[in-house]
């Protein structure tokens, strides 16, 4: 329970807003070129690059498939995306409560 608190304090903190993220990490067209909807979210985010919305979307679509599929490693691409909707907005509700999931 004290680790849980922890790592809730510290993403709720200032070091949330400045991770760096690794474009990578969150996903590219030639990557995902096999599911349509990752690639639907990431034509999203290429047409507005600087709104949280849909690295929002794409966390929640990483970390359905994640339990779907049992492979928890997506859960590293979602919390990538999620670290990208606070850089871009620090205070943004959606991406908050996705860090806090992830944490826990």
């Amino acid at each position: 329970m004290l680790l849980v608190t922890i790592v809730v304090y510290v993403c709720l903190g200032a070091g949330c807003s400045t991770v760096k993220v690794d474009s990578k990490a969150v996903g590219t067209k030639t990557e995902a070129s096999a599911d349509p909807e990752i690639n639907s979210i990431l034509t999203q985010i290429e047409n507005a690059p600087d709104s949280p919305d849909g690295y929002n979307r794409l966390a929640a679509l990483y970390v359905k498939k994640a339990r779907s599929t049992g492979d928890f490693s997506l859960n590293a691409k979602a919390q990538s995306a999620v670290d990208r909707a606070l850089q871009i907005d620090p205070a943004d509700a959606a991406a908050r409560k996705f860090k806090a999931s992830l944490a826990l």
